[in-house]
């Protein structure tokens, strides 16, 4: 069996990137593609349910209370509703627990471990979904299959990670470890990573659960005063513990398992690849890393106005992928690369 990409999304603007992923990849969707979400977005995708593998993630959940009271999503049916309360329901007033704070948690990919354990899905990766991916089958197939078991893979950076490691080293000794009597954490050998793909070929699904356990309890030490810090190492708008799981992954290498850098794997360069979308996070307003294209914010009151405003400068944006343009969508697809099987 082939392997899974995962993708966790919640809300209306989903929709928007369901069109892109059916009109340039539609061969994989079904069969390589699976969707986890909350029980309310599950209905808003309706009309998309015969398109796509959905799990509701909601089910999963459900018997941790932690999660459920801390790790909350907005509701609203539409754009114009989400743009119009996105600021409002998630903020951050503060870093400590005793300050009103409410981000979206990228970490809720977590609990698509548990559902693909019990699947006996063990070959996976974790991606966002503006990771666009080659419509191709065989080669997908290929990529996955010449993974080598007992492998984690992800974008590693340089080096160690060098930001702040002693207080991450003690969070887990404090918090976590306890809770895992007889699994030794080697903080010998800690790196970094970049989120947008998070790989595991894993040859036990009692290991897939070891590492959502883990993963888990660590994100409910983390609300605890003392490292509160450490929950809040992402955007405005969002926890995104990016060095957490390559420690957990580092963990895992000291117990048998290789971890390499995602490119480095056969095909890895180009089955697939990540692409920040401007058009449809328009709440980050005009961001200077992006100011050589001149996009114009005059109304970015929604994706369409956005898109009939900025075709030129986003068909220079989007220069690596092979790109369409329409008033409502940017479609971006993997250019055709020659490939051995």
């Amino acid at each position: 069996m082939s392997g899974k990409f995962v993708m966790c999304v919640t809300g209306p603007m989903a929709i928007y990137r369901f069109d892109i992923m059916k009109k340039v990849f539609p061969d994989i969707i079904k069969d390589y593609v699976i969707i986890f979400t909350d029980t309310y977005s599950l209905n808003l995708y309706k009309d998309y349910h015969k398109d796509f593998n959905f799990v509701d993630f909601e089910e999963i959940r459900k018997d941790y209370d932690f999660s459920i009271l801390n790790e909350r999503f907005l509701q609203v049916s539409n754009e114009e509703e989400y743009y119009k309360k996105l600021l409002k329901f998630y903020y951050r007033d503060g870093a400590r627990p005793n300050k009103k704070i409410n981000l979206y948690s990228y970490d809720i990919q977590r609990f698509a471990l548990p559902w693909l354990a019990d699947n006996n899905i063990k070959n996976f990766a974790l991606v966002d979904n503006d990771y666009i991916i080659c419509n191709d089958k065989d080669l997908i197939d290929s990529y996955f299959n010449n993974i080598p078991i007992n492998t984690l893979y992800n974008i590693w950076f340089a080096g160690k990670d060098l930001n702040n490691p002693d207080i991450k080293k003690l969070f887990f000794q404090k918090e976590v470890q306890p809770h895992f009597p007889g699994k030794g954490f080697d903080y010998s050998n800690i790196l970094t990573a970049d989120g947008y793909i998070r790989g595991f070929k894993m040859e036990h699904t009692s290991e897939i659960k070891l590492f959502f356990d883990i993963w888990n309890k660590s994100i409910e030490k983390l609300y605890n005063d003392e490292f509160w810090m450490w929950n809040i190492t992402g955007g405005h708008l969002m926890f995104d513990n990016f060095w957490l799981l390559p420690n957990i992954m580092g963990f895992f290498k000291a117990w048998g398992y290789n971890t390499t850098h995602s490119l480095e794997l056969k095909h890895g360069s180009i089955v697939g690849k990540h692409y920040t979308r401007v058009e449809d996070t328009l709440y980050y307003g005009n961001r200077p890393y992006w100011s050589k294209f001149n996009f114009d914010y005059s109304d970015s009151t929604c994706v369409s106005n956005f898109i009939k405003n900025n075709k030129e400068q986003l068909k220079e944006y989007y220069g690596p992928f092979e790109t369409e343009i329409t008033d409502t969508h940017v479609y971006t697809a993997m250019r055709k690369v020659p490939y051995e099987a």
